[in-house]
């Protein structure tokens, strides 16, 4: 992993294209809403659910850990444990699935709880070609 928007293993982002540095940082920023420079397995665990996953408490531990130890005493997930941490996904399936699910977008699937539906993609299409509808709604 090197500095820079060089891409992180195979990894590809939301868009498809090759995962970067700056993937990573960005998910951590959002993962520290707390500013406290630390994700806690609490949070952590929380975070994973989000994205779908369902791993149960030994699995998330053994997760939680592998990505905290990949930094020298690493007890818990900081921002350079998350970035040295894609370095063991080889070493673990689970870490694996957890980096491509949260670089991929899992967590950015339509979430059927929404109090608005999301719009049909054929509606969106028939009101962006009329002009029947207002500016502000196409």
């Amino acid at each position: 992993l090197e500095h820079g928007m060089t891409t992180v293993s195979s990894f590809t982002n939301v868009y498809g294209e090759p995962s970067t540095r700056e993937n990573l940082s960005h998910i951590y920023d959002i993962m520290n809403e707390r500013n406290e420079e630390r994700i806690v397995l609490r949070d952590f665990s929380h975070y994973v659910e989000y994205v779908g996953l369902q791993f149960d408490k030994k699995e998330m531990q053994a997760v939680y850990t592998a990505i905290a130890a990949s930094v020298k005493k690493g007890r818990y997930i900081t921002a350079a444990a998350w970035l040295k941490g894609i370095g063991v996904v080889d070493k673990h399936t689970n870490v694996r699935t957890l980096y491509a699910a949260i670089l991929s977008g899992q967590q950015y699937d339509p979430n059927p709880h929404r109090s608005t539906p999301e719009i049909e993609l054929d509606e969106i299409r028939a009101t962006l070609k009329t002009l029947s509808a207002t500016w502000t709604y196409r």
